[in-house]
This record gives structure tokens, sequence and C-alpha cells, in this order.
């Protein structure tokens, strides 16, 4: 996503960058933050990525029975006489 800011507000947030050693994003990100943590905005936090459960999802729905050995094509109602239209 792209957000376009005045030229002013980047020139000060690269100001706020230079003095504090930060990126321009780290300064942008916690400025934001503190503003919305100010308003009582909930900050929703993405879980990291955890490939043992994904894992385990996988193996449990492998291991479930095959319930319609129809093939894919069986389902959809695919046969000689499809077409596209």
């Amino acid at each position: 996503m792209t957000l376009h800011i005045p030229n002013e507000v980047e020139e000060l947030a690269r100001l706020v960058a230079i003095k504090t050693g930060k990126t321009l994003d780290a300064v942008v990100k916690e400025a934001v933050e503190a503003r919305a943590k100010a308003l009582g905005v909930t900050i929703a936090r993405r879980r990291p990525f955890d490939e043992a459960k994904v894992r385990a999802i996988i193996e449990r729905v492998t291991a479930l029975p095959t319930l319609d050995t129809r093939s894919d094509d069986e389902i959809l109602g695919y046969n000689e006489h499809w077409a596209w239209d």
C-alpha cells in the first residue's frame, strides 16, 4: 500500500529519523501507534506463523477418510458434452 503525505510531513519525519537513528518507516509507525493508543484504538497484532500447527492440521485432514471417490470432473459435472461458451 502506498501512502502519500505532504512534503513538510515527510521532511519532519526524516528529521526525527535522523535524530533517533531509526528508519523513516519506524518513526511513522511509532507516531501512528502512539496516537492510536492515546485515542484508545485497539491495535491488533498478528500472531506469528506456526509451521508446526499448520503441519498438524494437514496431517489431521490427510488422515480423514475419503467420503466421495468420484473424480473432480465427475463432481463438477464435466464430461464429453461440456463446452465453454
